[in-house]
């Protein structure tokens, strides 16, 4: 029988936690406050970008009517109002370029905010929104020169202004992203194994 004080612990392996050491965050990185300013520059290019893609819809309203007329022009028996179904597509394309504007806007500026606060998940949710930014921006513009060069009906929409301006938009979130992580940023949000930052005062 085991004495008093004694207790056989049946080949259980007790962990060992070491205390974590409180560390002061240092200053604020320039890379992280460009990073952020820039982040907050690429929402109002793309508040423009939409901007001439809306009114690009209306320009070439009457261009659609009129090839989607010439295409119809080979079955009598269709019988729609063109004028109407244009005006609709037309609406409707305009609803859907705001939401794809104002979703992804709203989550770069959260994210922003949050990683100027050293918010180290925010940091790496906005250098992967930057990352997938980059690639539709790349793909977009890159579609846009292939359907003007074919003469399309997204190349007259999709004008030479608006392909240069998601070039400068994908140059712009691959900056960012870089920015957020580079050695001096991961310092200023990660203190290290076994560390962790003073709350501030």
């Amino acid at each position: 029988m085991a004495g008093y004080g004694y207790a056989y612990n049946w080949g259980f392996i007790h962990p060992s936690f070491a205390p974590l050491t409180l560390v002061p965050r240092p200053p604020r990185p320039g890379v992280v406050k460009v990073a952020v300013i820039l982040t907050y520059l690429g929402v109002g290019l793309s508040a423009v970008y939409t901007v001439i893609s809306i009114v690009s819809l209306f320009v070439n309203r009457n261009l659609i009517t009129s090839q989607v007329s010439e295409g119809l022009r080979a079955d009598p028996q269709v019988s729609i109002d063109l004028a109407t179904v244009t005006h609709a597509a037309v609406w409707l394309g305009v609803v859907v370029s705001i939401i794809e504007w104002i979703l992804p806007a709203a989550g770069a500026v959260v994210c922003a905010i949050l990683t100027g606060r050293g918010a180290n998940p925010a940091r790496i949710v906005l250098a992967s929104l930057m990352g997938f930014y980059a690639l539709v921006n790349l793909c977009g513009s890159t579609f846009s020169l292939v359907s003007m060069g074919a003469g399309s009906v997204a190349g007259e929409q999709l004008t030479v202004p608006t392909s240069i301006l998601r070039v400068v938009l994908a140059a712009l979130a691959v900056t960012i992203g870089v920015l957020l992580l580079v050695p001096s940023a991961n310092r200023y949000f990660s203190a290290g194994p076994g560390r962790r930052f003073a709350p501030s005062t």
